[in-house]
């Protein structure tokens, strides 16, 4: 045999380590990390449901914790005072100094 020979059969050698390493090591990936994107994708679920069910359990335990209040009524649902909500109405725009918006709300007198 001579130099080239044995050149030759030290790098067949070393490309068949090479090969078996690197497909040892991509089995060894794969057994670890075989199942991690089914597991990341049930975590993701899981932690997606949690902020779902925090979001909705949260103010509605707030909401029970809170004091029930008694429904007022407004003005407007008090019967004969809607010339008294014209009149609010037209002081918080500004205009009731103008003669025909005025008489317009006088002629809305409603019964």
């Amino acid at each position: 045999m001579n130099e080239q020979e044995i050149e030759k059969l030290i790098m067949a050698e070393q490309r068949r380590r090479q090969l078996a390493d690197k497909t040892h090591l991509q089995q060894l990936a794969y057994e670890q990390s075989g199942d991690l994107r089914r597991w990341s994708a049930r975590r993701r679920m899981v932690v997606r449901m949690m902020a779902v069910v925090f979001m909705l359990a949260i103010p509605s335990a707030y909401a029970m914790i809170l004091p029930q209040r008694e429904a007022k009524q407004v003005i407007c649902n008090l019967h004969g005072d809607e010339q008294l909500v014209l009149n609010r109405a037209c002081s918080s725009v500004g205009i009731c100094e103008n003669r025909p918006v005025v008489g317009w709300m006088q002629s809305l007198n409603i019964k």
